[in-house]
C-alpha cells in the first residue's frame, strides 16, 4: 500500500467506530497506520536491509503493537498540551478527554 491509502484506512477505521468524536482519535489512527513504514529510511542501506526490518521489525504483530503505543502516547501528550494551553492549566496536568462535571457546565 501506498502511503495514502495507510492514511485513507486509518481514519476510514475511526470514522466506522468511534461516534464519540475524542479529541486525537482520527490523528492517532491515521499516524498509526503510516508510522509501520517509517523504515522506509532505510532503503538507502540496501533493499534486503529494508526488507528484514520492514517484514519481520515494523510489520509483525509485536511491531505494531509498540510503534501503536507509541503513537498513541505521543498523540494523547500532544492532545493534552494543547487541551492546557486552551483551558489555561498546566499541560502537565492536563487531561484531553475532559470528566463529565466539567462538560456539563
Amino acid at each position: 500500500m501506498d502511503p495514502v491509502s495507510h492514511v485513507v484506512m486509518g481514519r476510514l477505521v475511526v470514522a466506522s467506530i468511534d461516534r464519540g468524536g475524542r479529541a486525537g482519535t482520527a490523528a492517532a489512527a491515521m499516524v498509526g497506520a503510516l508510522v509501520p513504514d517509517v523504515d522506509l529510511v532505510l532503503m538507502p542501506f540496501g533493499w534486503d536491509v529494508y526488507l528484514r526490518c520492514h517484514e519481520v521489525g515494523t510489520h509483525s504483530i509485536a511491531g505494531a503493537c509498540v510503534l501503536g503505543g507509541m503513537v498513541g502516547a505521543v498523540v494523547y501528550a500532544i492532545v493534552a498540551a494543547y487541551c492546557a494551553v486552551i483551558s489555561g492549566r498546566n499541560a502537565a496536568s492536563a487531561d484531553p478527554v475532559p470528566p463529565v462535571s466539567e462538560t456539563a457546565e
